[in-house]
């Protein structure tokens, strides 16, 4: 397949993501790089992003719908890996039956 690099980066992309956010603590969630410095995204505002961007993303681009919301009920760490990893595993299978 022409574009199989691009199944095999989403899939190691999926699991540096999960690898990073299980490193993380819930007390963490609201810390910034820069304390006081509101341009950098806090923990949770960068799953935030990356849970509903990727969503959106996958949605618009490539007709790929999980049907799921992007984002957990509880935004706790634990709960937003359970959320992307589920979401995520789903967008691979389905980028898996992608054809050019």
């Amino acid at each position: 397949m022409r574009y199989g690099f691009l199944v095999e980066t989403y899939e190691t992309e999926r699991i540096k993501v999960l690898s990073v956010w299980s490193e993380f603590r819930d007390e963490d969630l609201p810390v910034r790089p820069r304390s006081g410095d509101p341009r950098g995204r806090s923990v949770r505002e960068q799953m935030v992003h990356q849970c509903v961007s990727e969503n959106l993303w996958f949605m618009n681009m490539l007709g790929i719908d999980v049907s799921a919301p992007p984002l957990p009920a509880n935004e706790t760490r634990l709960e937003f890996i359970q959320r992307y990893a589920d979401d995520s595993r789903k967008r691979l299978a389905a980028l898996r039956t992608k054809d050019e």
